[in-house]
């Protein structure tokens, strides 16, 4: 028997309410924080706290703003492809994927505007010292910039020489892979750099102390 008209109208309305209340079921939230109950535990939060408000990853996307992207809140770069989740936005690329052009480029290592500055690197100068630029083996090299020298962000000394991925020397001008970055704007000025990583710093001598 076919359904017409009315008939019809009447099944597909009953359709998206059963549709709709299934996934109105899915979707707990038992602190009122307009995230998820499961998401939150996924992510390290508490689902009984309103942390909606959060921003654990210092990255300045509240911890709701995260959930709507699909990002991660305890980590400032998502997609680890060297530019922040929130920066992305304001180069209009995909904090989940890596690269969002499929131009083989990674979108941290992108130049968006044509500065001659990665994109990863336009905030260095700009940021306060609770926005660490994330150095997940703690080997003095950003994250952001282990794909760089070819380094692996997981292994503090990817080529097994004793030496510290972030005290090598790459491209052997004389200046420690770590360091490469720290003056952005090439005005001979350290950006902060020891204030965001005091670490990095460490063994640079008197000068990162100044």
């Amino acid at each position: 028997m076919r359904l017409r008209g009315i008939g019809l109208r009447i099944v597909l309305s009953i359709s998206v309410s059963l549709f709709s209340a299934v996934a109105a079921l899915a979707f707990t939230d038992a602190d009122r924080d307009r995230m998820d109950d499961d998401w939150e535990i996924a992510h390290g939060l508490d689902p009984t706290v309103k942390d909606g408000r959060g921003d654990p990853d210092h990255d300045r996307l509240k911890n709701r703003v995260e959930f709507k992207k699909g990002t991660d809140p305890q980590t400032e770069d998502t997609d680890h492809d060297g530019s922040d989740d929130r920066d992305e936005a304001r180069f209009h690329t995909d904090p989940t994927d890596p690269d969002t052009d499929d131009d083989g480029i990674m979108d941290g290592d992108e130049d968006t505007d044509g500065d001659g500055t990665f994109d990863e690197d336009e905030d260095d100068a700009k940021e306060p010292c609770v926005n660490n630029d994330v150095d997940a083996d703690q080997d003095g090299l950003a994250d952001e910039d282990e794909n760089d020298v070819g380094a692996d962000p997981q292994d503090p000394d990817s080529d097994d020489d004793g030496i510290a991925d972030g005290n090598d020397d790459a491209n052997e001008n004389g200046v420690a892979d770590e360091d490469e970055d720290d003056d952005t704007d090439h005005n001979n000025v350290d950006d902060k750099d020891r204030c965001e990583d005091p670490g990095e710093d460490a063994d640079d001598g008197p000068a990162a102390n100044q």
